[in-house]
């Protein structure tokens, strides 16, 4: 993992139909990347996304699965790690389309 992508979440936490928008200038990785999510609250965690190679449905293309670390929202919520499963929007977007297992 070379450098860090940020996202900027559309909300204060992650759930099923959450935006995340690449930082201006960043691609989407082709391989396992460290991420940095900022949320609409200004909270951050950190993150792992693992890219899905090749993997289509007839109404999304799958992006991969995102792993977010514990963190805590500007309000004070602890939020606990969790998996989640992304799929491709337009170009620089991904959107949250549902928790998957193994969270902490």
């Amino acid at each position: 993992m070379d450098s860090v992508i940020t996202f900027h979440v559309s909300h204060s936490h992650l759930f099923p139909g959450a935006v995340l928008r690449l930082q201006d200038g960043q691609e989407l990785p082709t391989g396992v990347a460290e991420c940095l999510l900022v949320f609409s609250d200004e909270s951050e965690a950190e993150a792992e996304l693992i890219p899905a190679h090749g993997t289509e449905t007839s109404t999304e293309t799958t992006a991969g699965h995102l792993q977010v670390s514990t963190y805590t929202t500007g309000a004070g919520t602890p939020i606990g790690a969790k998996n989640w499963h992304l799929s491709k929007t337009t170009s620089g977007e991904l959107k949250v389309t549902r928790r998957t297992g193994n969270d902490s």
